[in-house]
């Protein structure tokens, strides 16, 4: 039932999953998730939420400003994505382009580039932007020939493959890429999976286990230098936490506390 799901959707969505690496699971693979130079390690389950998560909320008429680059990219192969990020970015500091909260636009006045940064912009709003500055483009929602009976004929998806076996402690570079098996049980949470691959990297390094603020300090680091830039946002340097994105595109903060909590059910887990 999961694989006629996959076939199910629009191809650019399921070639994502399709053409992605897989990891040494077996079970999970690396996809983009519509972010621009940036991947997160899924599962299938969680690919076909995110998607249908997401498609919903284009229907409805809101993208945030990576997924509008991306989808003009595709229209575009020339593009310069980051760019044109940053060109919406300024175009709200200059009050050319409208966000809104609750559907009504927010003032100039109560604008951050927190705010500004988290923003999902309403496709008439950047449509009235683009056509005012002359750009040969208008956002609609990408997948309006796409329909049911076009994906009918798809083939299946490939079964998962068997993993092959990993060391207990794996060396950092593949650490990094994050294709090598992990021991225990990993936590569900993006954040709480980064807490993981930090501890390993510690205890790969340092021959010795990691404590909670160990890895809070390397998380830290990566969020005040963009490493993880897909999940980790900036440090809280006085209450020693981070702030991070949720796979639905949330803030919220991860605290030393709720690092140790992680690290304790990791590691009961892989005794």
């Amino acid at each position: 039932m999961i694989y006629t799901k996959l076939c199910q959707l629009p191809k650019r969505e399921s070639d994502q999953w399709e053409h992605a690496e897989v990891l040494a699971d077996g079970f999970s693979r690396r996809v983009a998730r519509f972010r621009i130079d940036s991947q997160i390690d899924e599962t299938l389950e969680g690919f076909l939420d995110e998607v249908s998560d997401r498609l919903s909320r284009w229907q409805s008429g809101y993208y945030f400003a990576q997924e509008i680059a991306l989808i003009y990219q595709y229209e575009k192969p020339d593009l310069d994505a980051w760019g044109f990020v940053k060109q919406m970015k300024g175009a709200v500091i200059e009050g050319e382009l409208i966000i809104r909260k609750n559907d009504i636009p927010i003032s100039q006045a109560h604008l951050s580039l927190d705010i500004i940064s988290m923003a999902k912009f309403r496709s008439d709003d950047v449509n009235e932007w683009l056509a005012r500055v002359g750009a040969g483009y208008r956002l609609s929602y990408p997948y309006e020939d796409e329909t049911l009976d076009d994906k009918s004929q798809a083939a299946p998806a490939s079964e998962p493959v068997t993993p092959a076996a990993a060391p207990t402690c794996a060396p950092p570079d593949a650490l990094t890429d994050t294709s090598a098996q992990r021991p225990g049980k990993e936590p569900s949470t993006l954040v709480g999976k980064l807490a993981i691959k930090a501890a390993l990297e510690i205890e790969c390094e340092e021959n010795r286990r990691a404590t909670a603020k160990d890895v809070m300090s390397l998380l830290q680091e990566w969020a005040d230098n963009g490493g993880e830039p897909a999940v980790l946002r900036r440090s809280d340097q006085n209450s020693r936490g981070v702030f991070w994105m949720t796979s639905k595109y949330k803030e919220k903060k991860y605290s030393l506390e709720a690092c140790q909590k992680t690290l304790e059910t990791w590691n009961n887990s892989r005794q």
